[in-house]
């Protein structure tokens, strides 16, 4: 998944239209004001002219002023990518977290020093370890001590666990596709780079699913599932918190996993030699 960047100005122009008709010119004020009465969800179409056709749902947008030389001070999750003559995000606005921003911004002089945050929206993925420093529900020994997490298939646990893990993942990505319409057939069995094979309409997903016991994102990928991820209809579906009552969903495309995930070699194929 993605991390975007949308920056707000008092200077775009721009209006909060809300559900009862009212339109709120945008501004650090009108933003904060929305934020502390819990009306922010309810203007949840925002323009983009940039990366739209990136961006998917569940990727986090944060939201970035510079106006007051504030920084970031809002955060949601894209619900969806709606496309057409002027692209669109369906935004869903976390509102505590919005509120913890507004009272201890990212700085804007330490953003800029990422990226020039000018079009919404920006990239700021390659920069989320360095931003997650700064975010205030992340505690310090969350980032350094990120390697004492549980991942989802951790050297040493059983086999036994390891299937309840994969078992459970494969029941939520399941559940997740076939409640938004779609046919889904396992493929498990015929080893093919893939699990799932989704499908609804012309459509078509080939999933691969990953069951993590705890929420650092780390997994064994085999080398016939990376050669997979060369297909369009590739998708890598991550399931954190596999076995808890809240499993969290998140999905790559191949293209994506490549870019936002480092490889490392674990083991060889030994033969003697002729």
């Amino acid at each position: 998944m993605s991390t975007w960047l949308y920056p707000i100005s008092k200077r775009s122009g721009r209006e909060f239209c809300l559900e009862d008709g009212t339109r709120l010119k945008v501004s650090v004020d009108s933003y904060a004001k929305l934020v502390k009465n819990g009306r922010l969800g309810e203007d949840e179409m925002w323009g983009v002219s940039a990366n739209f056709r990136t961006a998917q749902a569940d990727d986090e947008v944060f939201i970035y002023t510079g106006d007051q030389n504030l920084g970031i001070i809002g955060h949601a999750t894209i619900s969806e990518v709606k496309m057409g003559r002027a692209p669109m995000f369906s935004l869903r606005f976390d509102l505590k977290k919005c509120a913890d921003l507004l009272a201890a911004p990212v700085p804007a002089p330490i953003v800029r020093k990422w990226l020039w945050p000018r079009r919404a929206v920006e990239n700021l993925t390659p920069h989320l370890p360095k931003l997650k420093k700064f975010l205030p529900w992340i505690k310090p020994e969350q980032t350094e001590q990120k390697a004492t997490k549980k991942t989802g298939l951790p050297f040493g646990s059983s086999p036994e666990q390891n299937k309840k893990v994969e078992k459970a993942a494969i029941s939520a990505v399941t559940k997740y596709f076939c409640k938004r319409g779609w046919k889904v057939n396992s493929v498990e069995a015929e080893k093919i780079g893939f699990d799932l094979l989704c499908s609804k309409g012309s459509q078509k997903k080939q999933v691969e699913v990953k069951g993590i016991s705890g929420d650092s994102v780390s997994f064994i990928i085999t080398a016939g599932e990376r050669r997979a991820a060369q297909s369009k209809d590739f998708v890598l579906s991550v399931v954190s918190n596999a076995l808890s009552k809240l499993p969290a969903i998140k999905f790559w495309t191949g293209q994506q996993m490549e870019k936002d995930f480092s490889f490392a070699e674990i083991s060889y194929l030994a033969s003697i030699k002729n």
